[in-house]
């Protein structure tokens, strides 16, 4: 039942809404590392619960929109310290850094700190596209992607701690969204039509080979990371994508989609149009519906993740990626 995903003890996850609006300042947000989702809704669903996609406001450029998150977090189970995500929250920007976990210890002594690593990203990408940032709309007015990974550019750039991490942002500029991703994290679209919410665009993982996906990283001179998958933001995939008021933007790391299915996240999200659930609320609940699928051992939910990895290998698991644990 929809209830129970309410009851589920926390992970993590961030949601935005899109709103019609005259144009400000960007005030951004930094909170704990998250697993991260950002969601786009229409700002009066209460008045339209139905409104068809096509009569809805945003298409227009000269429509005013911007982003209004919420956000909920779930550790991993045996994370005791730390959570090496990190994401960021604008009212025209988002953004989310999935740390490499446990690279301080498979590099002891180094001074590893892949928690303030993707920090740093979040904090630097987030300053670049802000009014007179590098990457701000004054600074580069034609093109949105290239925004975006300019934005990229500078957080890996201009960073002072070591890790490794995958990162995705996302910049919103009238009725366009401009994404950089590099890694398996990623962004999707939907929209609510008059069969319900279907997915607009969805970006690919960005990946070396299957599992070892492209990362960025800073080390100590002198220091090598056997990774074959370190990239440079040069590397990121680049995305521009036409939106509209009311659509819903999901921006995540591995973790939701490794648990989550495609058909069940859009089942969640046709019952948020029917509910009007705040973003907050959409973001506690993916969380906790993928941290839900990840702990299971049964058979009848065993997630996306672990059917690749028994494609791969040859292997017959089942259940949660976490509780399964092929790896």
């Amino acid at each position: 039942p929809w209830e129970a995903f309410l009851n589920f003890n926390s992970n993590g996850l961030k949601v935005a809404k899109l709103r019609s609006s005259p144009v400000g300042n960007p005030h951004g947000s930094k909170e704990d590392p998250a697993v991260v989702v950002k969601a786009a809704f229409q700002e009066n669903m209460q008045s339209v619960p139905n409104e068809p996609a096509l009569q809805r406001k945003g298409e227009d450029a000269g429509c005013a929109l911007r982003l209004s998150a919420g956000a909920y977090m779930i550790k991993k189970p045996d994370d005791c310290h730390v959570c090496e995500d990190a994401f960021f929250t604008d009212t025209h920007a988002l953004g989310v850094a999935d740390g490499v976990g446990g690279l301080a210890q498979e590099l002891p002594n180094c001074g590893i700190n892949t928690a303030k690593y993707a920090t740093e990203l979040m904090e630097l990408s987030c300053a670049a596209l802000k009014s007179g940032g590098i990457a701000s709309e004054e600074n580069m007015p034609d093109n949105l992607a290239d925004r975006a990974a300019t934005a990229v550019e500078h957080g890996d750039s201009n960073g002072e701690a070591f890790g490794a991490s995958t990162i995705t942002v996302l910049c919103q500029q009238g009725n366009k969204l401009g994404v950089a991703n590099l890694g398996d994290s990623g962004f999707m679209v939907l929209r609510k039509g008059h069969d319900g919410v279907s997915i607009v665009v969805k970006s690919e993982e960005h990946v070396y080979k299957w599992n070892c996906p492209w990362q960025l990283s800073r080390f100590p001179k002198g220091i090598k990371w056997k990774n074959e998958a370190q990239a440079k933001a040069r590397n990121c995939k680049r995305y521009t994508v036409s939106i509209c008021e009311g659509d819903l933007v999901l921006l995540y790391s591995d973790g939701f989609t490794d648990n989550v299915s495609i058909e069940k996240i859009v089942n969640l999200v046709n019952r948020f149009f029917v509910r009007c659930a705040p973003p907050h609320k959409i973001a506690e609940t993916l969380a906790r519906a993928a941290y839900y699928k990840s702990m299971s051992n049964k058979e009848e939910d065993t997630v996306p993740f672990v059917m690749e990895w028994n494609k791969h290998n040859g292997t017959h698991h089942t259940g949660g990626w976490w509780k399964t644990s092929p790896s």
